[in-house]
């Protein structure tokens, strides 16, 4: 009876492996959102966003701004719709369709947020400390077995919830070396944790009716990401600027646990993210109506990266990644009133494979008092590809097993408000510092 259980959850464990393997878990993808500026700029705007979620771009903007006290906090909003189907051939049309058999759509919430202190004292024009998301791996997978379509009985239910992120917690600084000439430095840790559940309801009287498995992982030490930025302003309408991130490691201790049977499996888990340089640029029209231009380009080493865990008895190690880029390109309008109307672009490949793209479309405006400003901001982003069986389909008798691979379609939509409030300080008006 044992063996038996062990056999299924075999095929569990690897079947949710490399079911899961394209959906980056569990290495994490970045987007890359510290407020909703940035957002609705489609992530760019590094060498203009001068508030706290510089941190997360360029830590340099932070000094090329008025002198003050800001507090910024961003709560954030993530929709995933996930669409999984299978080509099923339709005898009466004489045509292939795609017959979809799990469709899940679910939210997540989380907040960011920042303090930056904009002291006068010479070269030193910024202080800045700040919460934002680094990773976040958050994913419900739910799917209902049945032998062909939505009229048959049920076999089975299968789930998996993930509940994990990265949260990074920073202090940066910014200086100015000459007539527009300004250098930051970014210091972060890394603070979170990452679990799985796998269950699987069986509905078909078997032995075994519900078999299920969980996997703990728990940051061992506390990963430091370090990063630096330089922009110049050549004149008041043209910023240049370049930034780098180090390469960090993430190393979890790993533990795989069987919900019913006393079976525990535990090991080491590392994974190291990649080296990352970013250019960007902004140009500022003369027109009264301003309208200001950001490009940036990010580029990511993933190639150089390498993942591995390890437990008694089995040991795997991902080094297959390649390198990826991002494209971000944001228009902002502000008008009489300094209300903001923002859109943007983003085009990124995945280091998983490096001819599948993704685009994301964004937007966002906002509207401000005298001491306080309130920005919103939304973007989309469509990806369809091929994957494999989150869930091995020998489980239940293998009748998709003649389709290898199944077309998985994923719809993001991201949110984000940014509420920003300046304060009087060192003998500066309040509406300066909101500048």
């Amino acid at each position: 009876m044992n063996t038996m259980r062990l056999i299924l959850l075999n095929l569990i464990w690897i079947g949710c492996l490399w079911g899961q393997a394209y959906n980056t878990y569990p290495i994490g993808d970045y987007w890359i959102f510290p407020d909703a500026r940035t957002l609705g700029l489609a992530g760019s705007g590094s060498v203009s966003n001068t508030r706290a979620g510089a941190l997360m771009l360029n830590p340099a903007a932070m000094g090329v701004s008025a002198v003050g006290v800001q507090l910024e906090w961003s709560p954030w909003l993530r929709k995933l719709e996930e669409r999984r189907s299978y080509p099923l051939y339709n005898r009466i049309d004489d045509i292939t369709q795609q017959a979809i058999y799990a469709q899940n759509l679910n939210w997540f919430a989380d907040w960011q947020g920042g303090v930056v202190v904009r002291p006068d004292w010479g070269v030193f024009k910024a202080l800045a400390v700040g919460r934002f998301m680094e990773l976040d791996q958050n994913y419900v997978y739910r799917e209902e077995v049945r032998k062909n379509i939505f009229g048959d009985s049920l076999l089975a239910e299968n789930q998996i919830t993930v509940q994990g992120r990265l949260h990074r917690y920073s202090l940066g600084m910014a200086f100015q070396l000459g007539s527009g000439v300004f250098l930051g430095l970014q210091v972060g840790f890394l603070k979170g944790g990452l679990e799985k559940d796998s269950s699987i309801q069986f509905y078909d009287n078997r032995e075994f009716p519900e078999e299920g498995a969980r996997t703990v992982r728990q940051l061992k030490g506390t990963p430091l990401v370090v990063s630096a930025g330089g922009i110049w302003v050549v004149n008041p309408h043209v910023r240049l600027g370049a930034s780098v991130q180090l390469p960090y490691t993430v190393r979890w201790q790993y533990r795989w646990i069987h919900r019913y049977l006393k079976v525990l499996v535990t090991g080491e888990e590392r994974h190291e993210y990649p080296l990352q340089a970013t250019v960007g640029f902004e140009y500022r029209a003369r027109q009264e109506l301003q309208a200001r231009l950001n490009i940036d380009v990010s580029y990511f080493w993933w190639s150089q990266t390498r993942s591995r865990v390890a437990t008694r008895g089995f040991a795997r190690t991902w080094d297959r990644l390649q390198d990826a880029i991002q494209l971000k390109v944001g228009i902002e309008h502000l008008f009489f009133n300094r209300v903001p109307f923002r859109v943007g672009v983003q085009f990124r490949t995945a280091p998983e494979n490096r001819r599948q793209s993704r685009t994301l479309l964004t937007a966002g405006t906002g509207f401000r008092g005298k001491f306080w400003q309130v920005d919103l901001s939304g973007g989309i982003s469509h990806l369809s590809y091929r994957a494999r069986d989150v869930f091995d389909d020998a489980l239940y008798g293998g009748f998709r097993a003649d389709s290898v691979l199944d077309t998985v379609e994923e719809n993001f939509f991201f949110g984000v408000v940014s509420v920003r409030v300046g304060l009087r300080a060192f003998g500066k008006t309040i509406s300066a510092v909101l500048e």
